[in-house]
Order: structure tokens, then sequence, then C-alpha cells
């Protein structure tokens, strides 16, 4: 598994996969009319191709978001609730955890991290987001930076815990 881990951060492999699909797609239309045990191998082939070709680009485009929180049940109703659209969610239960996670990981394949923390204003439980790749200075004092959390998770705060998430993404 960890080869394909690796093999999925390769940067050229988009284009080379789209090439193979051309090719593939060539030499299917070239042998349609031949009915053999070639062609129908070929066949099973292209048919596999294309269902982990789609997985692997689907997984190229994916991001990765990193929580560190405290609170176990909000680390997997998170991570849950994000994988269903398409997030790869790390969860870290504490800061320590947390660096061992990056160790491991290439920061560059990290998109977000999202702290439990509390904000500075009214000291209320809240997500801190950071974009590891950013050249800025961390500023805490950018209340946009925040996310507030409930006393209880529910639909709702999932639903604004998905959107602060797009919307640090796309800043």
């Amino acid at each position: 598994m960890l080869w394909i881990h690796l093999f999925l951060h390769l940067s050229p492999l988009p284009s080379l996969l789209c090439l193979l699909s051309t090719r593939l797609d060539e030499l299917v239309d070239i042998h349609s009319d031949e009915d053999n045990l070639g062609q129908t191998m070929l066949l099973n082939f292209w048919e596999k191709f294309k269902s982990f070709n789609y997985m692997l680009l689907k997984r190229w485009d994916m991001k990765t978001i990193m929580i560190v929180d405290d609170e176990i049940d909000m680390l997997k109703e998170a991570k849950s609730f994000l994988e269903k659209d398409d997030f790869e969610v790390v969860t870290a239960t504490n800061s320590r955890d947390a660096l061992e996670h990056m160790g491991k990981m290439n920061e560059e394949n990290v998109n977000l991290i999202l702290v439990n923390t509390v904000t500075f204003l009214d000291n209320k439980p809240a997500f801190f987001s950071i974009k590891p790749t950013s050249k800025m200075n961390i500023n805490t004092s950018k209340t946009e930076d925040f996310l507030q959390k409930p006393k209880n998770y529910n639909m709702d705060f999932l639903e604004q815990l998905r959107d602060f998430v797009n919307r640090k993404l796309e800043e």
C-alpha cells in the first residue's frame, strides 16, 4: 500500500495516465472487430485500467486536512463527515501526535491544519486554521481564521466545518 501512496504523489502522474488511457483507447478501437482471446484480455484489462485510472485521478485531486483536537468523538465525526466530501482527513489528539504525523508525511501534502484552541476575544473553544505551505506569518488576531465550536456537535456544525475548510482552501 505504501508504494501506491508514494506513486500517487508523483507530479507527472495525471498526464501519464491520460496518455496511457488514449493509447489503450486506440488499441481497443483498432482490434474491436476481432473476436479472440487477446481481444477479450485487452478489453478486460482496459475496464480494470479505467476504474483504477478514475480512482487515481480522483485521489490526485483530493485535499488533505489534519485536525488536531483532544475530543475523540469530535475527531471521529469530523473525519467521517469530511471524508464523504472527498477529503483525506488525518487526525491527531495532541500536538505531539500532529508533529509525528507531519514527520511521516510530506508537509506539502497537507493542505490545511485545524487546531483546537480558544478564541482570543472571548476565550471560547474554536478551530484555528493553518496552511502549512503558506509563507505568511501566523496571525491569531484574524477572526476569519477561527471556527467557533459548539458544545454539542450536530449536522449544522459539521456543515459549517466543511464550508470553513473549503473557504480556507480557496484562500
